[in-house]
């Protein structure tokens, strides 16, 4: 097996051993080169379907790893987002108990301004009035981590999809592989 960067690239390999057995080497680009994941296969007439298939499937799920990838990384970004979201909650939840007159401060209001979340203060306010400001605050943070929650499920459910659509390339490949060997054992006996 070929380890390029900590990466197995099946694909990689299945060309090689058809260099061996035609003496015709495809191009390919893949993982940590700079076209990207792509097959650019030359000669096309001289590769057996066979193997045309099973590269390009091997390519597909290469470029669904790359996909899957950058949805757990946004995913991640999201979750750190939402814990961050949180703690601007613990905040304000403080300053309620604590009767804090001077409204949302520092960090708490770079966090609400970023988020679009308007507030106005004046000094002295009754507890009531001082409850009810915290309490609108309040709200609004719990909504945006609701928000970002919901955000997080649909990444989850596309995350999800993606794996199927992985491991469906993956079938496909082990599926023309099985065939082709087939074939090929039945064309021996045939003999």
């Amino acid at each position: 097996m070929e380890v390029k960067g900590n990466v197995y690239n099946p694909a990689e390999i299945y060309i090689k051993s058809i260099k061996r057995r035609n003496d015709v080497m495809p191009e390919v680009t893949g993982p940590g080169t700079t076209g990207g994941t792509q097959a650019i296969v030359t000669e096309t007439q001289t590769l057996p379907i066979d193997d045309l298939a099973f590269i390009f499937a091997i390519m597909q799920t290469k470029n669904l790893d790359d996909q899957l990838k950058t949805a757990m990384k946004n995913i991640q970004s999201k979750q750190s987002d939402l814990a961050y979201a949180r703690k601007m909650l613990e905040l304000a939840q403080q300053a309620k108990a604590d009767k804090n007159q001077s409204g949302p401060q520092g960090e708490l209001a770079t966090f609400l301004t970023k988020n679009g979340v308007t507030w106005s203060w004046s000094s002295g306010l009754k507890d009531d009035e001082l409850n009810n400001k915290w309490d609108t605050i309040i709200t609004s943070i719990n909504n945006i981590i609701q928000n970002k929650n919901s955000g997080i499920e649909l990444d989850m459910l596309s995350l999800q999809s993606l794996m199927n659509k992985r491991n469906q390339a993956l079938e496909m490949a082990s599926t023309i592989m099985k065939k082709a060997a087939d074939s090929k054992e039945s064309l021996i006996r045939n003999l």
